[in-house]
C-alpha cells in the first residue's frame, strides 16, 4: 500500500488542531498577550501575539523530545488563527462589526524574540522568514503571531475592538497600541474581556462612558454607600440631611480632579492607604453617632473633610481607565466626577425614604429612635473596624520612605496648600451659612 505522506501529514496536524473532548487541559495561570491595530487607506492590520500555551486545548504535533514539530504545526495555524483568535475579536468601524478578517500571515517565535516591542518589527517578523523547522522549542516556551487583514472604507474612521479572551487563561492581560494615521500612538492594557473599546473616542464618548464608569464606581462601592447611611443615619427629615449630602457631594471633587491632574503621589502605597483612610472614615462616623451629640452643622463639616479623602479613592479608580480617554483626559475626569455626584444625589434619594420607614416601623414597635441608630452604627463599625486590619495589614508591607525635598515636591506642596486654602474658605463659607441659617430659624 501507498501513502501520501505530505496529505497524512496535513490530515494529522489538522485532526490535531481539534480541541479535544476527551480531557479538558487546565487553564494557565498568567496569559499575556500583545496586539497592534494600524489603518492605512483601505485596510487595517491587527497584529496579534499570544503564548502557545494559551492555546491548550490544541494537541499541537510534538517530536519524542517535547519540542514542537515545525512543520506538522505550521498547516494547523491558520485553523488555530481562525477558530482562537480571529473568533475572539470584534473589530468595528463606525459602529458596525467588521466581517471575519484574512488570515494575512501565521508564525512560530521562540520565548526569547522580542519583535512584538513595535509595530515595524512586528510586522517585519510576520512578513520574513519562519524559522528554521529543527528550532527546538516547547510549546510553554512559544508565541503564536499572527497577522490580520481587514477591509475598510477609510484610514480615519471611528474603530473599536471587543476582544474576548478571557477563556484562554486564569488571568489574562491583554497590551494593545493603536496606531493612528498622523503618527499618533494610543497604548491601552486591560485585563479579562473588557466590552468595546473605542481606540480614539470623541469627547462625547467619553463623556458618556465616563459618567457611567463614575456612576457605577459610588454604587458598586460598598464602604462608599456604607459611609454615606453612617453619615446621614442621626437625621430624620431631608432638611437636615441635603446639608449633610451636599457637602460631602462638593468636597470630593476638590481631590479628584486635582489628582486627575496629577498632583496626588503615584507610589505604590498611595492606593493602600486612601483605602485604610476610607475604613476609618466610616469607624470614626459610627463611633460618633453612638458617642456625640450631632448636628446638621456638625455633621456637614465633618462631610467635608472626609470627602476629601474619598475624592482620592474616586481618583485611584478613575486612574486605571484615564487610558481610555483618547484626546480629553480632563472631560473624562470632569465626566467621571459627575457619574459619582449622580450616584451620590441617587443614593441619598434612596436612603431618605427608606430611613423613613425604618424609623416609622421602630416608632411603631416602641423602639427608642437613638437606640436603634446606635445598634446600627455598631454594627457598620464592627465591618469598618475588619475592613481597616485589613488594608492597614495590606499597607503595612509597603516600606514608609520619606520624599526627597526637591523643586517637584516644594511645586506640588504650594499646589495643595492653594487647593486646602481654598478648601478651607469654603468649609468657612459653609459652616457660616449653617449657622446663619439655623439662627433665623431659632429667632423666627
Amino acid at each position: 500500500m501507498r501513502f501520501n505522506l505530505p496529505r497524512l501529514a496535513l490530515s494529522a496536524a489538522l485532526f490535531c488542531s481539534l480541541p479535544s473532548s476527551a480531557a479538558t487541559p487546565s487553564l494557565p495561570e498568567e496569559v499575556g498577550i500583545r496586539a497592534f491595530v494600524k489603518p492605512s487607506g483601505h485596510n487595517l492590520q491587527v497584529l496579534v501575539r499570544v503564548p502557545v500555551a494559551a492555546l491548550n486545548q490544541i494537541q499541537f504535533p510534538l517530536r519524542d523530545s517535547g519540542y514542537l514539530d515545525l512543520p506538522l504545526a505550521r498547516t494547523a495555524l491558520p485553523g488555530a488563527a481562525r477558530y482562537w483568535i480571529a473568533n475572539s475579536i470584534d473589530v468595528y468601524e463606525n459602529g458596525v462589526v467588521l466581517p471575519k478578517p484574512r488570515i494575512a500571515a501565521t508564525r512560530i517565535a521562540i520565548e526569547s524574540d522580542d519583535s512584538f516591542y513595535s509595530y515595524d518589527t512586528a510586522l517585519a517578523h510576520l512578513n520574513g522568514p519562519e524559522i528554521k523547522p529543527d528550532t527546538s522549542t516547547f510549546p510553554s516556551q512559544s508565541w503564536l503571531d499572527i497577522l490580520f487583514e481587514y477591509p475598510v472604507h477609510s484610514d480615519r474612521s471611528d474603530f473599536s475592538v471587543d476582544t474576548k479572551f478571557a477563556h484562554l487563561g486564569v488571568r489574562v492581560s491583554t497590551s494593545l497600541k493603536f496606531l493612528q494615521p498622523d503618527g499618533t500612538v494610543r497604548s491601552f492594557t486591560w485585563q479579562g474581556d473588557p466590552g468595546r473599546v473605542v481606540l480614539d473616542p470623541g469627547w462625547s464618548e467619553v463623556s458618556s462612558q465616563f459618567i457611567r464608569w463614575g456612576f457605577g464606581s459610588f454604587v458598586g462601592g460598598t464602604d462608599y454607600l456604607l459611609f454615606l447611611f453612617c453619615l446621614v443615619l442621626p437625621f430624620r427629615h431631608a432638611r437636615e440631611i441635603v446639608p449633610v449630602t451636599a457637602a460631602f457631594a462638593s468636597a470630593i471633587p476638590i481631590t479628584l480632579i486635582a489628582s486627575a491632574l496629577g498632583l496626588a503621589p503615584d507610589t505604590l502605597w498611595f492606593a493602600p492607604l486612601i483605602a485604610t483612610l476610607v475604613a476609618v472614615t466610616i469607624l470614626y462616623t459610627a463611633l460618633e453617632n453612638i458617642a456625640a451629640k450631632l448636628t446638621p452643622n456638625r455633621r456637614a463639616v465633618l462631610a467635608l473633610v472626609f470627602g476629601m479623602i474619598y475624592g482620592f479613592s474616586f481618583a485611584i479608580n478613575l486612574g486605571a481607565k484615564t487610558q481610555f480617554s483618547g484626546s480629553f483626559p480632563l472631560v473624562s475626569a470632569i465626566a467621571f466626577t459627575v457619574g459619582t455626584e449622580l450616584a451620590l444625589i441617587a443614593a441619598a434619594a434612596v436612603l431618605v425614604p427608606v430611613l423613613r420607614l425604618l424609623f416609622r416601623f421602630s416608632a411603631e414597635k416602641k423602639i427608642d429612635k437613638k437606640i436603634e441608630s446606635i445598634i446600627l452604627s455598631v454594627l457598620a463599625a464592627h465591618t469598618a473596624w475588619h475592613w481597616m486590619t485589613e488594608r492597614y495589614a495590606i499597607l503595612s508591607r509597603f516600606p514608609l520612605r520619606w520624599p526627597v525635598i526637591d523643586a517637584a515636591l516644594l511645586a506640588a506642596a504650594m499646589q495643595w496648600m492653594m487647593i486646602f486654602v481654598i478648601f478651607g474658605g469654603a468649609v468657612w463659607f459653609v459652616s457660616g451659612a449653617l449657622r446663619s441659617r439655623n439662627q433665623r430659624e431659632h429667632e423666627a
